[in-house]
């Protein structure tokens, strides 16, 4: 199994291609419970660290206001988990309250 470094310097156990998405919610529960093992969830979680480009999420969103850093995180990591639908949506909710505001404050 191949090591790889992002320019983070985060480690990964695996190649990001080698991972086959789950079927169903049990098998992504259990891929999630192993994935969690190889990982520190609270600082780096596996779905902020697997893009393509090795950036790490916070090190964009910390530079945003809270929604549209929320916007950026939920489509960043939609791929990344079982239901990109969910967070696809959530991304949609974030985005949809910063244009009220920005409306409002017109």
């Amino acid at each position: 199994m191949a090591t790889m470094k992002t320019p983070a310097m985060h480690t990964f156990s695996r190649e990001p291609d080698e991972f086959d998405k789950p079927t169903n919610k049990q098998e992504w529960d259990d891929a999630v419970a192993q994935e969690r093992e190889k990982w520190d969830t609270v600082n780096s979680p596996a779905h902020y660290l697997e893009h393509p480009s090795g950036v790490e999420c916070i090190d964009v969103v910390e530079h945003l206001s809270f929604c549209l850093g929320n916007v950026v995180k939920y489509v960043w990591r939609a791929d990344s988990k079982f239901d990109a639908l969910e967070d696809l949506k959530k991304a949609q909710w974030y985005l949809d309250r910063e244009i009220e505001r920005r409306e409002r404050d017109e």
